[in-house]
């Protein structure tokens, strides 16, 4: 098993751990679920932002990056906004449809899964990573002004005053949007070649802030987590593994295409990247928005894990497959 597998097998089991000890902090009444929301504010908003911030500086600019800017709204927008009629088809209640676009919208790109699925499996690695990182960071800058308002809209009750415009107005002076305004902070010091400071990547800082996020994230999920809940939601993970699995690599696959017949095509690594975080499942922000925005956090709790465990099952072997 080479070194990186074996950091990321550890990062997952410190994942799964964290996620196990919120379950099993609410089954013994040690917390109260409510705690999950205290827990996911400053992940979010300090722990995130600053990882966010540092991964983005540290990834040299190049033109072919500007394509991402276009790639990730256009798939979280088309699969967002597309899934709010399907989920009144099957029946979903106001702030169920608001799970449902999110976690249509949101994907598990980062560190934890497809840019380290791009780190390994796509040649070469480092170019790999940076694309994979670009993409989670346009995304989390990205779902304020696309996502945000959705949740808004979806997470409490509507003001008949209250327009699309206002909506993106308070998300964009939320806190809870600092992950946007980090990710233009980095890309401003990396475009102005601001030199990264050694200390940082000496005492191993942006991995201590993944391994507190993924803390933060996995053990407020788990205060949350009701795995008696799935059944319930059958029709729901069903329609979410069809947007995920099947329109999601088709939206990006058509996208790549128009982008190929431009005089600025991607080059086969960026495709590449492209190809794989576009078949990545819902992430674990879905279940910490439900949190911060008072939606149905059973709902994205267990959409979350069974969605997860379907990429493993199929998606991810084909990729394996196919890249192999």
């Amino acid at each position: 098993m080479s070194h990186h597998a074996i950091q990321f097998l550890i990062f997952v089991l410190f994942g799964l751990t964290s996620l196990c000890t919120g379950y099993t902090a609410r089954r013994r009444r040690w917390l109260h679920e409510d705690r999950s929301r205290q827990i996911h504010f400053p992940t979010i908003v300090w722990v995130w932002s600053t990882a966010l911030l540092l991964s983005l500086w540290r990834i040299p600019p190049r033109a072919e990056n500007l394509w991402l800017l276009a790639i990730q709204p256009v798939l979280m927008a088309t699969t967002a906004y597309g899934m709010i009629p399907l989920a009144r088809l099957i029946g979903c209640t106001r702030d169920q449809t608001g799970i449902m676009a999110i976690a249509a919208g949101m994907s598990n790109n980062g560190f934890a899964l497809g840019a380290y699925l791009c780190y390994t499996l796509v040649k070469p690695a480092d170019e790999a990573l940076a694309y994979g990182l670009a993409f989670v960071s346009i995304m989390n800058a990205s779902m304020v002004l696309l996502i945000y308002p959705l949740a808004r809209h979806y997470g409490q009750p509507p003001k008949r005053d209250q327009s699309v415009a206002s909506l993106v107005f308070h998300s964009y002076i939320d806190p809870r949007a600092a992950p946007m305004y980090a990710a233009v902070t980095g890309v401003v010091l990396a475009v102005m070649g601001a030199p990264f400071p050694e200390a940082i990547a000496r005492w191993h800082l942006i991995d201590i802030l993944f391994y507190l996020g993924a803390f933060g994230g996995y053990f407020g999920i788990g205060l949350r987590l009701r795995l008696g809940d799935s059944i319930g939601y059958l029709k729901h993970h069903c329609l979410l593994a069809v947007m995920k699995f099947a329109a999601a690599p088709a939206i990006v696959a058509s996208v790549l295409w128009l982008i190929s017949r431009t005089p600025w095509p991607l080059g086969t690594t960026a495709i590449q990247v492209a190809h794989i975080e576009s078949a990545t499942p819902t992430g674990i922000i879905t279940v910490m928005l439900a949190n911060l925005f008072h939606l149905d956090t059973r709902l994205a709790s267990v959409a979350w894990v069974w969605n997860t465990l379907f990429f493993i099952a199929v998606p991810l072997p084909i990729i394996f497959w196919i890249m192999g």
